[in-house]
């Protein structure tokens, strides 16, 4: 018995190697800008520049040829044949999912679920990690350590995740964080534009006559990592002229529907010709308790656009110009620039932005930002 398991152990420790190899060849490629048709180094100088054995390399070299990376051609040698592996069984990568408690929205779990099967289709694996009960509390997106999170600190020290994708917003900079959010200072992530929002939701409520309107967020607008609010507002002055945009901060003292709650009973004790026509609500969950609250009382009915996901409907009280998030594809991009940073961690970090889709008009038209943000 003993014997099978050292032969066990043996083995895995071998394939733990060759896939090591496999990664490394990978980056080479990739990190000397090789392409398709072009030939890879003998397997003696891949031995010397890999520092490996060469049982090691050509057990990666069989794999890669298995899985279409690679084809050997007589007289030729090793010809690259594609850049990414072909075989969706071949997991390569192992990647950590790091989220704040599922329990804070279904904003978090869904996109979980999403990251997961996008990961599954890009020759990864995924460990997920929680918020440890020991942390301190704050909000879910608060800047967070790796000690932070069940066992995240241990396997990143151990090698045994290649990088990580995250809903927080996680200090490490041992292996690649890709972020994915609405907050906006990751490395390099894809994160939901506010600014966009706020105004295409002020041109669609615009449209529908309203002309003050309310920005209702759990936080001053001027709060750091959020400064597309405050550029979708300044861009709301200068192109819908006849809008006036007010911030009312402080009003969603807590987040969810509580918040709502909160934000709707500050809003009814203002004097009626101070009260907005039109509102924009960044939050799915604050906007439930908002509309809630405001039909149950039946006074004050203004017009409401709200940023929602695509995979997690919710429930309003009033009508709403409803601005959708697919989380599929923030996943999917999440995925896409979190494997292009481990096979190349030379690439340039960039974060892309994107724009919550107008489902009950015409058309989106984009506002003036930029694409891409290079860090």
């Amino acid at each position: 018995m003993k014997r099978v398991s050292a032969k066990i152990r043996a083995a895995e420790a071998q394939r733990h190697q060759a896939l090591n190899a496999y990664r490394k060849i990978l980056r080479l490629i990739h990190q000397g800008n090789l392409t398709i048709g072009d030939r890879l180094p003998p397997q003696s100088d891949l031995i010397r520049q890999l520092r490996s054995c060469h049982g090691t390399v050509s057990e990666a070299m069989r794999w890669l040829v298995a899985d279409g990376v690679l084809t050997r051609r007589q007289r030729s040698g090793t010809v690259i044949t594609a850049l990414h592996p072909l075989n969706p069984l071949r997991r390569i990568w192992t990647v950590g999912i790091v989220t704040p408690s599922f329990q804070a929205s279904p904003f978090f779990s869904v996109l979980a679920h999403s990251l997961h099967r996008q990961l599954a289709l890009r020759n990864c694996t995924d460990r997920t990690y929680m918020l440890s009960p020991d942390s301190l509390p704050g909000e879910e997106v608060d800047s967070r350590e790796a000690a932070d999170f069940t066992g995240l600190a241990e396997d990143i020290a151990g090698e045994f995740i290649d990088g990580v994708v995250t809903a927080t917003r996680l200090v490490n900079r041992q292996i690649p964080v890709c972020g994915v959010a609405g907050w906006e200072t990751p490395d390099f992530g894809i994160v939901i534009d506010a600014g966009a929002f706020v105004f295409n939701s002020a041109r669609e409520l615009a449209c529908r006559g309203a002309k003050r309107l309310g920005l209702v967020t759990t936080h001053p607008i001027a709060t750091a990592g959020y400064h597309r609010l405050v550029e979708g507002c300044a861009l709301v002055k200068e192109e819908l002229p006849q809008c006036r945009i007010d911030s009312l901060p402080g009003i969603a003292i807590a987040g969810g529907i509580r918040g709502g709650f909160q934000a709707a009973d500050h809003l009814l004790r203002l004097p009626e010709e101070k009260r907005p026509d039109g509102l924009l609500v960044p939050d799915d969950m604050v906007a439930q308790g908002l509309t809630f609250r405001l039909r149950e009382v039946g006074t004050y009915i203004p017009q409401v656009a709200v940023k929602t996901h695509l995979q997690t409907p919710c429930v309003f009280s009033l009508p709403i110009i409803a601005l959708e998030i697919d989380l599929e594809i923030l996943a999917q991009r999440a995925v896409d620039l979190l494997v292009a940073r481990m096979i190349n961690p030379r690439c340039e970090p960039v974060i892309e932005w994107y724009n919550a889709r107008v489902c009950s008009s015409g058309p989106q038209h984009a506002p003036q930002f930029s694409e891409n943000l290079s860090l």
